[in-house]
């Protein structure tokens, strides 16, 4: 697990408002947890069900309650994010192709797609005057479906 501060580093570092070793100063420090935790919140509202992550105030020193899986997704999309703040705008060209699929590959583990099913009126079979329904379909010993009419499909 990594703390907020770790996260906020690797994504300065990112898009090269740090050079390794460094850390933020306070006030940047500040800046890039405000930042994640609106990221945060935009995850959620885009299908990514962090649940309690949203609400729980965590502070630089604290461990994200996300999973290590989230974390390339974090870094990644907080220099994104974080970006113009300092400037950084050439510095995108190559972090966002790896923010966009790691955050795709997030999305996929939470966004389900629905199940859907067969409207009950669509699977009634019709008779062959249009939608006219010629009485409740029925099975011969053949297998063939019959309506009123004769089968109709042999």
């Amino acid at each position: 697990m990594a703390t907020a501060l770790d996260v906020i580093s690797r994504a300065m570092r990112l898009i090269g408002a740090l050079s390794t070793g460094e850390v933020p100063s306070a006030d940047e420090a500040k800046d890039g947890l405000i930042s994640l935790k609106a990221m945060l919140g935009d995850w959620e509202g885009r299908g990514v069900r962090l649940g309690a992550v949203v609400d729980t105030e965590f502070a630089t020193a604290d461990t994200i309650p996300v999973p290590v899986t989230h974390l390339q997704a974090l870094a990644f999309n907080l220099a994104v994010v974080i970006a113009p703040e300092y400037g950084r705008g050439e510095a995108l060209q190559a972090v966002i192709p790896q923010a966009e699929r790691s955050f795709n590959a997030l999305r996929a583990q939470y966004v389900r797609a629905p199940v859907i099913g067969a409207d009950p009126a669509v699977t009634v079979q019709r008779g062959i005057l249009g939608n006219t329904n010629f009485g409740a379909p029925s099975t011969g010993s053949d297998d063939a479906i019959y309506s009123d009419t004769g089968p109709l499909y042999p």
